[in-house]
């Protein structure tokens, strides 16, 4: 199961079939489950076959407020880590391996500047930029 508003994405990446806008899951076994969503305004059940991604009928993530007392209860309780290795996925179709774009070269494209401090009065730093941009291919003729 997946955030809301990413089970597509995920879905797609994985060649994995995606429900959208379930509202509930019944009769679960390991190779089906029976899923009531909400489509088209509709209530439709279906026995999709596992593997399959779901996103469920108006599920938000938001950053709950946790107390040290349910951080202490929930200690020995290990999180579910999805990976490549939990579902089976070619390492090299994940991340930059699995990009189907490459780089070839990097570039840096900030160049070290070079200061050059200006002396003199207005009429003398407007010469020594005129003569400056002129040596760069500037003409201002």
């Amino acid at each position: 199961m997946c955030i809301r508003d990413r089970p597509i994405g995920v879905a797609s990446l994985l060649e994995l079939p995606c429900y959208v806008g379930v509202e509930s899951i019944h009769d679960y076994h390991e190779t089906a489950q029976q899923l009531n969503r909400i489509w088209m305004n509709h209530t439709e059940t279906l026995v999709p076959i596992c593997p399959y991604v779901v996103s469920f009928r108006g599920f938000m993530t938001k950053e709950p407020i946790i107390s040290l007392l349910k951080l202490k209860q929930c200690k020995d309780h290990l999180p579910v880590v999805l990976n490549a290795e939990s579902f089976i996925i070619d390492k090299n179709r994940c991340g930059q391996k699995g990009s189907k774009s490459k780089v070839i070269q990097t570039t840096n494209i900030v160049n070290e500047r070079k200061a050059i401090r200006i002396e003199g009065d207005s009429q003398d730093k407007i010469r020594f930029l005129r003569e400056l941009l002129i040596q760069n291919g500037d003409d201002f003729s």
